[in-house]
C-alpha cells in the first residue's frame, strides 16, 4: 500500500482509536465490549496492505486495556476500600485459577529452561490471553456489560455467517480474486469450499459460531418475549447452516457436546431443534455430511498419536513449551530451523497433532496435561454450579449466562480432542474471556464503576453465603 493510500486508513484508525481509547481509560470494561466487538474480524486485514506490525493490534489492544484498568482502579482506590467495608468482605478467588496458574508456572519454566528465545513464542501462544480473566477481576462486568455482551456476540455471529453463506454464492474463483488465496485462506473438504467468511481459516470461524450458539440459545429461551432474543432464535438455522460449510469436525462435536448439555440441565426442546438443525445441514451445499463422517482423516491423527505417545514415548516434563503444535511453527519460523522433523499432510515437516490434550502430553509432560484437565473441570464446575445458583443470588439471565458459558466449555473440552482449539485464535481469547466473566455474576456491581448502594450490599452477601470456601 502505498503511503498516500495508507494515510487515510490511518487517519480512519486513529479517528475510531482516540475516542474509544479515552472511553476505555474512563471504564475498561468498554474496551472488553469493543475487543469482543472487533476479534471477530480480524481476518478481514488479510484484504489490505498494511504493515505486519498492524497484525499484533490484538495483543496492543489488551495489554492496552490491561494499563487503563490499573491506572483506573489505582485512581479509585478509596472507592474500592469503601465498597468492601460496606460488603464486609472480598471477593473469592474461583478454583479453577490454582490449576491454571500451575500449567502457566510450567510453560515459563520450560521456557526458562529453553535454549532458544524463541520458545517464548509458545509462551505467547499459550497463555497471552490469560490476561483476560485477570482484568475482568480488576475490572468485572456489571449487568448492562453483560448484556451487551451477548448482544455483541449474537450480532457477530449472524453477520460471520451470512458472509460465510454469501462465500460459497461467490466461490472460489471470486475469492481468490479479492485477495483470499489458495491452500490458506480457501481450502476444500471433499470437493466442497470450506467456509471461512470473516477469518483467516475455517476453523476460527466455525468454533467462534459454536460459542455463539451455546452461549446464545439459552440466554434467548430465557426470556422469549425479547426482541433481540427472538431474532437471535430464528436465525440459529442460518448460522447452524453456515457453520457446518466450514467442515469442522471439532465444532460439530463440541456443539453436540454442549448442545447436550443444555437439553440434559434445562431446555429439553432442543432436541426437537437439533432434529431441524439436523435437516439445515443436510440441505447445505454439497454432500457435507459425507465430507464430515470419513473417517480417514481421523484415522490418520490417531495413528500419529498413538506413534508420539506409545512409540516415541513421552518425556516426564515433556519437551518443552512451543514444541508441537501452531506454537512450533511460529518458532521454529522465528529461529530458522526446524529442530524437530515428523511427517504432517498438514503442516510439513512439522507435527500437528490436532489434539490439545496430546500436544500439552508431548511439551509439558503428564504433570502438565493433569493440570489442564483440572483447570477444565474446575472452570466447568464453577460454570454449573453458577447456573443453579438461587434467585436470591444471580438473576434468570446470568444464571442463562453461566449455563451458556459451561456448555462453551465442555464444547472446548470435547472438541480438544481433535482439534488445537487453545491455539487458534480468537477461540482462545474468547475460552478465558468467558471464564473472566463467570466470576462478575456473583456480585452485581463492578469495583470500578460501582452500581447503586442496596445492590451492593444484598447480592455480594448472599454470593458469599453460598460459594465455595477460599483456595
Amino acid at each position: 500500500m502505498s503511503t498516500l493510500s495508507l494515510l487515510p486508513v490511518a487517519l480512519l484508525g486513529l479517528a475510531l482509536l482516540i475516542p474509544l481509547g479515552t472511553a476505555a481509560v474512563r471504564r475498561p470494561q468498554v474496551g472488553i465490549l469493543l475487543l469482543v466487538a472487533l476479534l471477530p474480524y480480524d481476518g478481514l486485514l488479510l484484504l489490505v496492505d498494511l504493515p505486519g506490525i498492524v497484525g499484533g493490534w490484538k495483543e496492543g489492544a489488551v495489554l492496552a486495556i490491561l494499563i487503563a484498568t490499573l491506572i483506573h482502579r489505582s485512581s479509585q482506590r478509596t472507592r474500592s476500600r469503601a465498597q468492601l467495608q460496606i460488603t464486609g468482605r472480598g471477593r473469592q478467588i474461583p478454583g479453577f485459577w490454582v490449576p491454571t496458574a500451575a500449567l502457566l508456572a510450567m510453560g515459563l519454566v520450560s521456557f526458562a529452561f529453553s535454549p532458544d528465545i524463541a520458545a517464548l513464542t509458545g509462551v505467547k501462544v499459550a497463555y497471552f490471553y490469560l490476561l483476560l480473566p485477570v482484568i475482568l477481576w480488576l475490572a468485572p462486568l456489571n449487568e448492562r456489560d453483560r448484556d451487551r455482551m451477548i448482544t455483541i456476540f449474537m450480532v457477530n455471529g449472524a453477520i460471520t455467517s451470512i458472509v460465510g453463506l454469501g462465500q460459497q454464492a461467490l466461490g472460489p474463483e471470486r475469492l481468490n480474486s479479492i485477495g483470499y488465496e489458495y491452500n490458506s485462506q480457501i481450502r476444500f473438504a471433499g470437493g466442497i469450499m470450506r467456509t471461512f467468511s470473516t477469518f483467516v481459516q475455517p476453523f476460527p470461524f466455525a468454533f467462534f459460531v459454536m460459542v455463539v450458539l451455546l452461549l446464545g440459545i439459552p440466554v434467548a429461551l430465557t426470556d422469549r418475549r425479547r426482541r433481540r432474543n427472538q431474532l437471535f432464535l430464528l436465525s440459529v438455522p442460518v448460522l447452524v447452516l453456515s457453520m457446518s460449510t466450514a467442515i469442522v469436525r471439532g465444532a460439530m462435536l463440541g456443539l453436540a457436546v454442549g448442545g447436550l448439555y443444555l437439553i440434559v440441565r434445562r431446555f429439553r426442546v432442543l432436541g426437537h431443534g437439533a432434529i431441524l438443525l439436523a435437516v439445515a445441514i443436510l440441505l447445505g451445499p454439497g454432500p457435507i455430511i459425507g465430507v464430515l463422517a470419513s473417517p480417514s482423516s481421523l484415522n490418520e491423527r490417531t495413528t500419529g498419536w498413538v506413534s508420539e505417545v506409545i512409540d516415541e514415548g513421552v518425556e516426564p516434563f515433556g519437551s518443552g513449551i512451543g514444541s508441537v503444535g501452531a506454537a512450533a511453527e511460529r518458532v521454529q519460523d522465528a529461529s530458522g530451523r526446524a529442530d524437530r522433523s515428523f511427517p504432517s499432510p498438514i503442516a510439513g515437516n512439522r507435527y500437528q497433532p490436532d489434539n490439545y490434550y496430546v500436544k500439552t502430553l508431548l511439551e509439558l509432560g503428564p504433570l502438565g496435561l493433569w493440570f489442564l484437565l483440572w483447570s477444565l473441570a474446575s472452570a466447568i464446575s464453577f460454570g454449573h454450579r453458577l447456573s443453579k445458583a438461587k434467585p436470591s443470588v444471580i438473576n434468570p439471565t446470568d444464571r442463562a449466562v453461566a449455563l451458556g458459558i459451561t456448555a462453551a466449555s465442555l464444547a472446548a473440552a470435547g472438541a480438544g480432542i481433535v482439534a488445537a482449539y487453545w491455539e487458534i485464535f480468537p477461540v482462545d481469547a474468547f475460552y478465558w474471556l468467558l471464564l473472566g466473566v463467570l466470576p462478575s455474576l456473583l456480585q452485581s456491581s463492578s469495583t470500578l464503576s460501582p452500581s447503586p448502594p442496596e445492590e451492593v450490599v444484598s447480592r455480594p452477601t448472599a454470593a458469599n453465603s453460598w460459594m465455595p470456601s477460599p483456595v
